[in-house]
């Protein structure tokens, strides 16, 4: 069996070893483990036993059960991230795929440790359509929707929502291969018409949302046309229902209601929202529509603008016009190198600012109205210039001890930046002054006095834009003991004799209580100071280490690369293991390379 449970009466370390072999290629693998139960009191019922939800999309929900008081607690997603928030938490991680999540829970300052390490497999959302569906109106009072949309088979869920004009549910049906959604008589009104797609893992695949208007007054409506003649405007409207009303408002505080054809002098040029309504009274029926119409006056302005850059990649553009005033129309337009038209904006707003921009040259132009007419036009050519990668700052730090102090050396090994990239640094002393300042990738301080420092680096895009990102470190020179000195990830590894695949790894001696975990780049991990691992297959792997000391923040981590070349068959034999309530020994295979044809065999001795 793959699993195995054993209570012991008394305390005392005892030896587990899982034999896993291949019936069928004649071929077996043998790992060991000592395992105390009941050897240090004070552990208590310390377990590192988690659950966590079976995925169905791309965040899972992560529980452990540790109960131990005083206990600390670890989590790593197996995707570069790293939690301490507590025995329950949720990660979201970035895509699909195979993550081997961790736990560690242990008493700081003892020898009190447990961790569990299982796999998590992240779906793909599968089997998802693209959304869309058609409506008709039946009976002139009852919305019928059904779905149009591709990609969908009978496992699919459809969710319809119809909701009316105040956002109120009125009508809901959801289901596998629901396809339509038949709603009561309604009244006149505009309804919202929605349909969400899930597939049969019920992920989310696509939603879509349509207006429907039910409308029982017939031939209403409220479309009309108007003439403009300098300041006096010609309004009619298309309406033929001798039994409407009509009602018009001007947009300059004037309002008619004598007819459908009417004629309006504006005291003043200018844009005036005017509108339209018609409608019959004591009736739900009405219809309205409002247009802007524009009022020129004589004269017209000289365009002009001016313009910068932020942060070396957004254009500021700005009117600099003469002869304009509060009725003045601007026309803004940026093109690129290629002459598309990247941005436009009309209006009364005398400015345009861009989106981000990549490093080119750029035009932009204003033109100025008055009303309909064109007064003016310039163009102007912009730069942008090639800048750097802000990145994420980062950097490891040594001190070089001297007589009554030492000297800083931080080297930056920041991501995501490039050769454009600037790198800056300042420390500050003891009591908060600036005490030296650097430029450049790396840096060796000056000789300092014994303390406690602060050295900060900052990234720049270019050398004249402003801080992307900055990181900031406390260092101790001289005779105060930093608690992360000595740690060091750095080890060695060598083939087993006989062997072509079976690899021992031994880590470099740390300071007491340092935990380690070793991750050999094939989907497997395992954790202590010297670990033994086998490759199921040819090829060449990254194997990492990851040192830290409980209850600090000092981590140290490093990363080679393992050449394996072999055909073997055979299993490789792992397994991990928890002591429960103090007593009981729980083990679990999580060998690889494992067929229908293998068997597990344990051994459990004193």
């Amino acid at each position: 069996m793959q699993n195995v449970t054993h209570g012991f009466a008394q305390a005392g370390n005892h030896n587990v070893c899982l034999v896993v072999i291949n019936t069928a290629a004649a071929c077996h693998d043998t790992v060991c483990q000592t395992v105390a139960v009941g050897s240090n009191t004070n552990c208590g019922n310390l377990s590192a036993y988690f659950n966590f939800d079976t995925p169905t999309n791309d965040t899972v929900r992560f529980t452990a059960y540790d109960t131990t008081a005083g206990a600390y607690h670890y989590w790593s997603f197996g995707d570069g991230h790293f939690s301490t928030s507590g025995l329950t938490v949720t990660h979201v991680y970035a895509g699909p795929g195979t993550y081997t999540a961790c736990f560690h829970s242990y008493i700081s300052g003892t020898t009190c440790n447990d961790s569990l390490c299982r796999t998590v497999v992240v779906p793909s959302i599968t089997n998802c359509g693209v959304g869309s569906f058609g409506t008709h109106i039946v009976g002139d009072t009852s919305i019928y929707a059904y779905s149009t949309s591709t990609g969908v088979d009978t496992n699919s869920i459809f969710n319809w929502i119809i909701k009316n004009s105040a956002g109120t549910i009125i009508a809901t049906q959801s289901g596998r291969n629901v396809t339509y959604i038949l709603s009561g008589g309604l009244a006149n009104g505009t309804y919202n018409v929605c349909m969400y797609l899930y597939n049969a893992h019920q992920q989310l695949c696509d939603s879509v949302c349509s207006n429907v208007v039910i409308n029982r007054c017939g031939t209403l409506t409220a479309q009309w046309g108007y003439g403009v003649s300098h300041d006096t405007v010609v309004f009619e409207a298309v309406d033929t229902n001798t039994a409407a009303h009509h009602y018009w408002n001007f947009g300059d505080g004037a309002t008619s209601s004598t007819s459908p054809r009417v004629t309006h002098v504006y005291a003043n040029p200018g844009v005036y929202h005017v509108c339209f309504y018609d409608y019959f009274p004591g009736t739900t029926c009405i219809d309205s529509l409002c247009e802007s119409v524009t009022i020129t006056a004589s004269g017209c302005g000289n365009a002009a603008i001016g313009y910068y850059l932020l942060n070396d990649t957004s254009l500021h553009a700005y009117s600099t016009s003469t002869g304009v005033n509060n009725t003045t129309i601007y026309t803004w337009t940026i093109t690129g190198a290629n002459g598309n038209v990247i941005q436009t904006a009309t209006g009364s707003t005398n400015y345009i600012v861009s989106g981000h921009l990549a490093p080119g040259t750029y035009t932009v132009c204003l033109s100025l109205y008055n009303g309909s007419l064109l007064c003016s036009t310039i163009c102007s050519h912009v730069v942008v210039p090639i800048v750097g990668a802000c990145g994420t700052p980062s950097f490891r730090d040594t001190v070089y001890a001297g007589l009554g102090g030492g000297a800083i050396h931080a080297y930056n090994t920041s991501t995501s930046i490039d050769s454009l990239s600037q790198i800056s640094w300042k420390i500050w002393g003891p009591t908060g002054t600036l005490v030296q300042t650097f430029a450049g990738g790396d840096f060796t301080s000056a000789v300092l006095d014994s303390g406690t420092y602060v050295v900060c680096e900052y990234i720049r895009a270019t050398a004249t834009t402003h801080i992307c990102d900055s990181l900031c470190s406390t260092i101790v020179v001289g005779g105060v003991t930093s608690p992360c000195n000595g740690l060091n990830a750095s080890w060695t590894h060598v083939m087993q004799s006989n062997s072509t695949d079976s690899i021992e790894f031994h880590a470099a001696n740390n300071p007491t209580g340092t935990l380690y975990y070793w991750t050999f780049g094939d989907g497997t991990y395992a954790s202590g100071q010297n670990v033994k691992h086998g490759y199921l297959h040819s090829g060449t792997y990254t194997a990492c280490l990851q040192v830290l000391i409980p209850n600090t923040n000092c981590i140290d981590s490093s990363c080679q690369s393992i050449v394996i070349s072999t055909t073997a068959p055979c299993p490789v034999a792992a397994f991990s293991a928890y002591v429960y309530q103090d007593t009981i020994i729980h083990a679990f295979s999580n060998s690889t390379g494992t067929t229908a044809n293998t068997v597990y065999a344990w051994h459990i001795t004193n």
